[in-house]
């Protein structure tokens, strides 16, 4: 790249600005990306090689059939909370919500992370040791605090 931006004649009078832009942006474009080794690995990826992406209609309306199940569940969980398989079930499926909700691309991040954040509260309430409530919620705290944007209660 020092070799083009050598030949270029700098001018007053010519922008060269954006042009140092698009040199830089085209140079970087075969690097690799920073370190992502502190990075969680991706649990489940949103599209695979043979799985065409969810077109946002049906992504959601399966968000909406989680959250309708969830709901449901939900209700069940609250009138018998002494049941341990309804609150197994009330667990997997607010938590199955919350991921599916926080890695939606039918949803802004605005939408999303409050709500999966939420979601992530709420079974941290049953169950507060569980492992994937609580790396999930930190993570999006995390977030918030490193954006310097105050945490959604």
């Amino acid at each position: 790249m020092r070799h083009i931006i050598g030949k270029i004649r700098w001018h007053p009078g010519v922008a060269w600005l954006p042009l140092l832009a698009m040199f830089v942006t085209l140079a970087s474009c075969g690097e690799p990306a920073a370190d992502n080794a502190s990075a969680a690995p991706a649990e489940k990826p949103i599209a695979s090689k043979t799985q065409a992406p969810m077109s946002a209609e049906k992504e959601v309306a399966k968000l909406l059939d989680l959250e309708n199940r969830q709901m449901a569940i939900k209700k069940s969980f609250e009138a018998g909370k002494k049941d341990a398989k309804v609150s197994a079930e009330y667990l997997k499926a607010t938590l199955e919500l919350a991921k599916e909700t926080m890695t939606s691309l039918a949803l802004s991040s605005k939408e999303k992370y409050p709500k999966a954040l939420r979601l992530y509260r709420e079974v941290l309430e049953e169950d507060p040791d569980n492992p994937e409530a609580l790396k999930w919620k930190n993570e999006i705290e995390t977030i918030y605090k490193s954006m310097g944007r105050p945490i959604p209660k």
